[in-house]
C-alpha cells in the first residue's frame, strides 16, 4: 500500500515535467523530479506559447516574465513564394493574450525550474529511471521504481503516483510495452536558429509554401529568427545545416528575397512522427507531453499540449493524495485530455499536408484556395482560437454536467474573459478563480441562498472549506458578452482548480450539484 507521505514521482525535467512538479509542490504535495540529463538543454525545439497556456501561467505568477522576454506574433501570414496570399490574425482572441508569444523553449524551462526550487524542489540530475513495478490499479496500490542516479549508486523508491514526462523515447512507455500508434513521415526537414539581415517581419510567422517545398519563419526579435524548411538534401546529410545550407533552401523556396542569414545558435535535421497512446493512464502510472504524444511542430502546439497535460493531472492528483477527491477523479484525465490529442493531431497533419506538398498540381491548389478560405470570419475566428488553445474544452468527460444550465458556457468549457461586477466593484473574471480551490461563480439572485447551505448543516456545508463563493454580476462594458455567456437570471458554475467548469446549473440546481460533488469530491 502507498504511504501517502511519499513522494510523487515525475520522471523528466521538461516544460511539461516541470509544470507537473510545480503544481503538485504548489497544491501542497511532495514531489521528485528526476532526469536522466546531467544539465538543462540549451537548445529550443519549441518556440511559441499560447494564450490558453499564458492565461493558466498567469494565474501561478508565471506569465509576466514570460512575456517580458519574448517576442509577440500577431499571427502568421501566407506567402505563395514571395507573393503575400492570406493570413491568419489572432488579435481577434477573446483573450488578454491575443498573440503568440515566441519564447526559446530553453527560457520556459528555465522560469519554470526556478519557481519550483523557489517551492523547495531541486531537479535530481542525472537520475535514471531504469525500472518499476506497480502491485495493482487502486489508488492505494504504490508503485516502486529504481533510479539510478549520476554516480552509480541505485535507489529503491515507493511513490504513490509516477508521472511518466521523460520524452519521444521514454522508458515507462516502453517498459509496458504500450503501443504507440501513429506514422513516421519520410520527409525531412531542417531547422536553425540564427540571425538574418533583411526585409523579415518581426511581428508575424512568415509561412513561405512553393513547388519546391516549405519554409517557416518565427521571429523571436532583434533579428533573431527560427527557420523550419523542408530538406531534399536530409537523406544525405549527416550532420547539422550549415548558414550557407540554410541560405540556400531560404532561396530555393522563397527566390527573390533579399536576406541574408548569419552567426548560427544551433541547427538540427528531424523527421515527424504522429503518435500517441490509446490511454494516459497505466494504474498509477500517468503519460503527460511527448511520452504520450508527438506530432508535427505545425501550430505550434506541442508543448502547450504537454504544459496542460500536467495541469489537468496534477490537480486531480493532489486533490485525491490529499484525501479531498475521490480516487476515480484520475479517471477524467484520459476523459478530458485524449479527445484534445486526437483534435490536436490531427490538425497538425493536415497543416503539414498542406506546408510539405512539393507536387505543383497540389501547390497551385493550394495557393488558389488559402486566400479564400481564410477571408471568411469564421475560419479566422475558429482558426485563431485554435491555434490560441483557448477553444479546448472538455464537455464530453464524465467530470462535466449541466443541469439547467443557462447561457452558452457550459460544463466542460474554459471561463471566459471578461470584466464583471462584484460587489460594486469592477474585476477581471479570471482574477475571482483561486488555481488551489474550487469555485462556485454565483449569477442573478441566488448568492444570500447559496451562501446559507455552506452554513451549519447545510446541504453542501462539508465542502466549504474548498470552495470559494463569488457572487458575479455583469459589468456596464462588457454586459452583452456576460449574457451571452452566463445567460439571463440566476445561474451557477462551479469551476475547476485550472479555470474549466466542471459543473453548470441554476440555482436550484443545489441537488444536482450536491450529487456532483459527492461523486468527485467526497473527502476521505
Amino acid at each position: 500500500m502507498a504511504d501517502p507521505h511519499d513522494p510523487i514521482l515525475v520522471i523528466g525535467a521538461g516544460p511539461t515535467g516541470l509544470t507537473a512538479a510545480l503544481e503538485l509542490a504548489r497544491l501542497g504535495v511532495a514531489v521528485r523530479v528526476v532526469d536522466r540529463q546531467a544539465e538543462p538543454s540549451t537548445t529550443s525545439r519549441a518556440l511559441a506559447v499560447q494564450a490558453r497556456t499564458l492565461e493558466l501561467f498567469d494565474q501561478r505568477g508565471l506569465a509576466s516574465e514570460m512575456v517580458s522576454l519574448g517576442n509577440k506574433a500577431r499571427g502568421a501570414a501566407i506567402f505563395d513564394g514571395l507573393r503575400r496570399i492570406a493570413e491568419l490574425d489572432v488579435a481577434a482572441v477573446e483573450s488578454r493574450f491575443n498573440f503568440l508569444l515566441m519564447l526559446s523553449q530553453a527560457e520556459t524551462e528555465r522560469i519554470l525550474r526556478e519557481h519550483l526550487v523557489a517551492r523547495g524542489v531541486s531537479i535530481e540530475r542525472p537520475a535514471e529511471l531504469i525500472a518499476f513495478s506497480q502491485s495493482g490499479a487502486e489508488a492505494t496500490d504504490a508503485v516502486r521504481a529504481v533510479l539510478r542516479h549520476g554516480d552509480g549508486r541505485l535507489e529503491d523508491v515507493r511513490t504513490p503516483y509516477l508521472i511518466d514526462a521523460e520524452g519521444t523515447h521514454a522508458t515507462v512507455r516502453r517498459t509496458l510495452r504500450l503501443p504507440f500508434a501513429g506514422v513516421s513521415h519520410e520527409q525531412g526537414f531542417a531547422l536553425a536558429d540564427l540571425y538574418a539581415d533583411g526585409p523579415v517581419a518581426m511581428d508575424e510567422i512568415s509561412i513561405h509554401l512553393s513547388e519546391h517545398g516549405f519554409l517557416g519563419i518565427f521571429p523571436m526579435g532583434n533579428g533573431h529568427i527560427r527557420i523550419i524548411a523542408s530538406d531534399p538534401s536530409e537523406s544525405t546529410a549527416t550532420s547539422p545545416p550549415t548558414v550557407d545550407e540554410m541560405q540556400r533552401l531560404l532561396e530555393r523556396v522563397v527566390g527573390g528575397m533579399s536576406v541574408t542569414l548569419r552567426d548560427l545558435v544551433w541547427s538540427s535535421r528531424f523527421h515527424v512522427n504522429a503518435r500517441m497512446l490509446a490511454s494516459l493512464r497505466c494504474g498509477n502510472v500517468f503519460f503527460a507531453g511527448d511520452s504520450a504524444h508527438v506530432h508535427s511542430p505545425a501550430g505550434g502546439q506541442g508543448m502547450n499540449t504537454g504544459i496542460q497535460d500536467a495541469i489537468d493531472l496534477a490537480w486531480k492528483v493532489a486533490f485525491v493524495a490529499r484525501g479531498e477527491a475521490t480516487p476515480k477523479l484520475l479517471d477524467t484525465y484520459d476523459q478530458d485530455r485524449l479527445p484534445v490529442i486526437r483534435r490536436v493531431l490531427s490538425a497538425s497533419e493536415g497543416m503539414l499536408a498542406i506546408a510539405a506538398g512539393e507536387h505543383p498540381l497540389a501547390h497551385r491548389l493550394v495557393a488558389f484556395v488559402a486566400p479564400l478560405f481564410l477571408s471568411m470570419g469564421v475560419v479566422q475566428r475558429i482558426g485563431g482560437a485554435t491555434i490560441a488553445e483557448t477553444a479546448v474544452h472538455y464537455r464530453a468527460s464524465g467530470i462535466s454536467m449541466n443541469d439547467n444550465a443557462r447561457g452558452n458556457v457550459k460544463a466542460g468549457d474554459r471561463v471566459p474573459e471578461l470584466e464583471v461586477r462584484v460587489a460594486g466593484r469592477e474585476t477581471r473574471l479570471a482574477d475571482l478563480l483561486d488555481p488551489s480551490r474550487l469555485t462556485l461563480l454565483v449569477a442573478g439572485d441566488g448568492s444570500a441562498a447559496l451562501g446559507g447551505l455552506f452554513d451549519g448543516e447545510g446541504a453542501l456545508a462539508r465542502w466549504r472549506a474548498m470552495i470559494d463563493v463569488r457572487p458575479i454580476e455583469p459589468a456596464s462594458a462588457s454586459a452583452a458578452r456576460f449574457v451571452n455567456a452566463f445567460g439571463r437570471g440566476d445561474g451557477v458554475w462551479l469551476v475547476r482548480p485550472d479555470s474549466y467548469v466542471g459543473f453548470a446549473g441554476a440555482t436550484a440546481s443545489v441537488p444536482a450539484l450536491r450529487t456532483w460533488l459527492e461523486t468527485w469530491f467526497e473527502r476521505a
